[in-house]
């Protein structure tokens, strides 16, 4: 029986020749058996109702509610991080994903090549998880990714250009320490924010950038 891992490997043979083709790039999921099972997919996750959110105009929000310059995401998986931030849905194909962040300016110089290494480490770390439908990949972020409370955090780390204290967070939230800590706790073992100390700044969480 043929492994998960060649399985894997043969749908990124595929994914590179439809990534060369405009159209394909352009609607990936046009294939109604596909699109149809995406829905599906995305059902049986009844919290996540939007397909995809784009980062320009969630990084447009953030400036206009907090009058302030947001630090863009520069790996993918800092971008999946603002897409995770939202009422984003279960499962995106792949080719889509790589269409889509190809229209974000800071994107554009992205190869093929560096996208299929950081969405393969993303998988690695438990991040995602990538699977074919109708001989598609798709990549289904991980149900139990970001809490409400974790992504408040990473929205506010991503406004103080990567860096936050606990102190700062408590004072944004008007949460306790307790639920501070625990949103915090779980981040670092996601691997999405790691622990800094310093004498003179004291313990500093910040964006963990392993790419």
């Amino acid at each position: 029986m043929p492994s998960k891992e060649n399985d894997l490997d043969e749908a990124y043979s595929r994914l590179g020749k439809r990534l060369k083709s405009k159209e394909a790039a352009q609607d990936p999921t046009k294939d109604e058996a596909l699109r149809t099972r995406l829905e599906e997919v995305n059902r049986q996750a009844p919290s996540k109702s939007k397909l995809f959110v784009e980062t320009n105009s969630r990084l447009e929000q953030l400036q206009e509610e907090f009058q302030i310059e947001v630090q863009k995401p520069q790996t993918l998986q800092e971008y999946l991080v603002f897409l995770l931030a939202q009422d984003t849905a279960a499962a995106i194909a792949v080719a889509d994903l790589y269409s889509k962040i190809h229209e974000v300016e800071q994107y554009k110089g992205l190869s093929q090549k560096e996208f299929q290494r950081q969405l393969k480490q993303l998988e690695e770390e438990e991040m995602v998880h990538l699977t074919e439908i109708q001989g598609v990949l798709v990549i289904k972020l991980q149900d139990d990714f970001l809490s409400e409370d974790e992504a408040t955090i990473l929205d506010i780390v991503s406004r103080k250009s990567g860096k936050v204290s606990m102190e700062q967070i408590m004072v944004s939230t008007g949460w306790s320490q307790v639920r501070t800590q625990i949103a915090l706790d779980s981040l670092k073992a996601k691997k999405m924010v790691s622990q800094k100390k310093s004498f003179t700044r004291g313990t500093r969480y910040q964006l963990t950038n392993d790419t």
